[in-house]
């Protein structure tokens, strides 16, 4: 495989390099933490050399454009849902094997690391051939098709939960938590509120859809409004709604005469959730990593149709430790989740019983452990 040319004689042969690859992407939850470990091993090892083997999808290239990390696309075929649909996959998954092979002998990695997803696949699998020490990370509470599949081949898997290393095990597991960005931990407040031109003297409502939006939630956020703000009840709000849903969202704040900060997709995302006192958000296992670590309390509303249940899951987990609130979609959601607002911002004591809980879950450290065991571990050269 030719690499593109932004990828071009980087890869020269530097004595005592560690150089890390980072095999994954299609979505925030795939690439988010990779980048979080990848910040923390450039500034562990700043002669180190890192690389993102992606699966080439537009958000893919728009979170890593962010950061000095060179980046590869993949064209790794997904598992087919018909039997006719073998053959074409097994000529693409070949390909994909080989194009792996001709990176990986390229960069030459000290480690792979996998995060989860078919476009990781064939790089993890070609990494365990060439000998080559292979660390899966894990965020979710149910392991991954691929990271289930892909274990038997892994030196380690970095998981969240102890649940998650009970499934996984007789494989070598390690539960260090979800890693986030140094940037999600270090915003500021002040900052925060100045960016996005925030009322001081109120509190902040922050409602995600996860990155690239949410019908769901914004049909349900939107039909609850009334009744959250019915008695008076003054807050800031922040909505990221993805393109499809932007307008009719817009329209309906007009409608209901509340001022609120609209926009498809929020690029500072950490301004956003230091601003933030509560958040409606999908229970996505990055999201809720990245709320864990500001402390703020939530109200997930789970993908209803998400791969394997894995967002109710994850979801229920976090109700469950009373570090959440949890609404699922259905008739009767946004009532429900209009009340469970109103207890949080109005009920201190419950607000704070949540950030008690969350505390007592976080995993601070996640993102320097994972660094260290990639990077300082005895046996990372290729064996």
């Amino acid at each position: 495989m030719e690499l593109k040319a932004e990828s071009k004689s980087l890869f020269k042969p530097v004595p005592k390099v560690q150089r890390v690859l980072f095999a994954g992407g299609g979505s925030g939850g795939h690439i988010l933490p990779a980048v979080a470990v990848a910040g923390e091993i450039a500034a562990q090892r700043p002669d180190s050399e890192i690389l993102f083997v992606t699966s080439g999808k537009s958000l893919d290239r728009s979170i890593l454009q962010a950061y000095p990390f060179y980046q590869v696309a993949l064209d790794a075929p997904k598992l087919p849902s018909k039997l006719g649909g073998w053959p074409q996959f097994t000529v693409a998954f070949v390909r994909a094997l080989a194009d792996a092979f001709g990176i990986l002998r390229q960069f030459r990695p000290e480690v792979v690391v996998g995060t989860g997803a078919y476009a990781s696949v064939p790089t993890v699998l070609v990494a365990r051939l060439m000998g080559i020490r292979i660390v899966l990370l894990e965020p979710n509470l149910a392991p991954g098709r691929a990271t289930r599949w892909l274990a038997r081949f892994a030196h380690t898997v970095v998981c969240s939960h102890t649940n998650t290393a009970t499934a996984l095990r007789p494989r070598p597991v390690q539960v260090l938590g979800t890693p986030v960005r140094r940037e999600i931990e270090a915003a500021s407040r002040t900052d925060a509120y100045s960016h996005f031109n925030l009322d001081p003297h109120h509190k902040t409502l922050l409602i995600l859809g996860g990155s690239q939006g949410s019908s769901g939630v914004n049909r349900i956020v939107t039909e609850a409004m009334p009744n959250i703000f019915s008695n008076g009840l003054a807050m800031n709000i922040i909505h990221q709604t993805g393109e499809a849903d932007f307008n009719s969202v817009v329209a309906q704040y007009r409608s209901l005469t509340l001022q609120a900060r609209v926009m498809p997709f929020i690029e500072k995302i950490d301004l956003a959730l230091a601003a933030a006192d509560v958040v409606v958000s999908r229970a996505g296992a990055i999201t809720i990593a990245e709320m864990t670590a500001r402390n703020v309390p939530s109200i997930l509303i789970p993908l209803p149709h998400s791969v394997e249940g894995d967002q109710l899951k994850n979801a229920k987990h976090m109700q469950q430790c009373g570090a959440a609130m949890l609404v699922e979609e259905g008739s009767d959601s946004a009532r429900v989740l209009a009340e469970a607002l109103q207890e949080i911002v109005k009920n201190p004591e419950v607000a704070q019983s949540i950030t008690h809980s969350l505390d007592r879950i976080g995993h601070p450290d996640a993102r320097t452990a994972i660094a260290r065991l990639i990077v300082d571990s005895p046996n990372n050269s290729q064996e």
